[in-house]
């Protein structure tokens, strides 16, 4: 199965034998991952990224930061595509992704609407946003 794996503001394209494989290859580990929906085809088929789930919440200055259309994402990260079933297929060009050197560099791309500020909302009220700490 071929996948793409973010790591070290690098992008690798590289074929494993499952999933588990893609998520050693980029240092994740199950049941600290979040799942995302990157793009879906009106077909059904699309790509999905995997992240360690915490990522936002990490002290800005010690993040490592990309985006991929207007969301941020933190840390390393697995790409996939899947098929209208929803079954994993190959992956054989990675989405534009831009690397951040830095959160000054990630504020300066949300004032310039370039992508956008993450938050969290419950029931339409924000509960965090970045690069606040999450609450206790």
């Amino acid at each position: 199965m071929r996948f793409i794996i973010i790591t070290q503001r690098q992008i690798r394209l590289v074929d494993l034998d499952s999933f588990e494989s893609a998520l050693e290859a980029a240092g994740l580990k199950p049941g600290e991952i979040d799942f995302g929906t990157l793009a879906r085809r009106v077909d059904g088929s699309g790509t999905s990224i995997v992240v360690y789930q915490f990522g936002l919440f990490a002290p800005p200055e010690e993040g490592r930061y990309f985006s991929i259309g207007k969301q941020l994402f933190e840390g390393n990260a697995v790409l996939f595509a899947f098929n209208g079933e929803g079954e994993t297929v190959d992956l054989d060009q990675p989405p534009p992704v831009m690397f951040y050197p830095s959160a000054k560099e990630v504020e300066h791309a949300i004032k310039r609407k370039k992508i956008a500020r993450p938050e969290t909302r419950v029931n339409d009220t924000v509960t965090w946003r970045w690069p606040d700490k999450p609450a206790p």
